[in-house]
């Protein structure tokens, strides 16, 4: 694979960026996603093996991260592709295109905002992803101690961070279940949602881009 306006390319990247999207909604760290695998995968049970970051990587801690059936079926979509791919060969999950064998930071800090604008967004980080799926599991109702074990934490004082950022969200939430269909929004959310109206989408990409 070459060039970028060739169909094909066109057709392998947007597999790829989407499979990507779905695996950092997940709740994996950047360098957690450019460090996987083909063997990291076991999509028969949904599972993926995260690498370790650099600091646990001498005592060989690592973690198992449960995927959600959207997340499998676009890495596999995505991994048929790549078996077309010059370099299907390499052992890395990501390749990208003009004969890269690996998708780098840079590169994935450049896609995620290309499809963010694509999406009217300014922009997107990857960690925004981090962030909003520590939210949907506690949401979800998950266990503070589940939730560290998922996203690789042995302090609760990052759990306490996380939980703290979107924790008015959640108490709207877990309010309008107990109310009769009435708004009860907070002013201060009414005044934002407001605005996200008026303004047009915010710079919170995740749930766009990960449909």
């Amino acid at each position: 694979m070459t060039g970028n306006g060739h169909p094909r390319v066109r057709e392998f990247e947007k597999l790829r960026d989407h499979a990507i999207v779905r695996v950092l909604t997940e709740g994996v760290r950047a360098e957690e996603l450019l460090t996987l695998r083909l063997d990291s995968l076991d999509l028969s049970q949904g599972l993926a093996q995260v690498v370790p970051l650099k600091d646990a990587r001498s005592t060989g801690e690592g973690r198992v991260i449960p995927l959600q059936p959207r997340t499998v079926i676009a890495l596999t979509r995505y991994i048929r592709a790549r078996e077309t791919h010059k370099l299907s060969d390499s052992e890395w999950l990501w390749l990208g295109t003009r004969n890269r064998s690996k998708l780098t930071y840079s590169g994935l800090y450049r896609m995620l905002n290309r499809r963010a604008q694509e999406a009217g967004y300014e922009g997107c980080h990857p960690h925004q992803f981090r962030h909003t799926a520590t939210d949907d599991m506690l949401s979800a109702g998950m266990s503070g101690e589940d939730v560290m074990t998922i996203q690789g934490w042995k302090d609760p004082t990052m759990l306490r961070r996380y939980a703290a950022d979107m924790a008015v969200s959640r108490a709207v939430k877990a309010a309008r279940k107990m109310g009769d269909g009435t708004d009860l929004a907070l002013p201060r959310e009414r005044h934002r949602a407001t605005q996200r109206q008026q303004e047009g989408p915010s710079g919170d990409c995740p749930a766009v881009l990960s449909a």
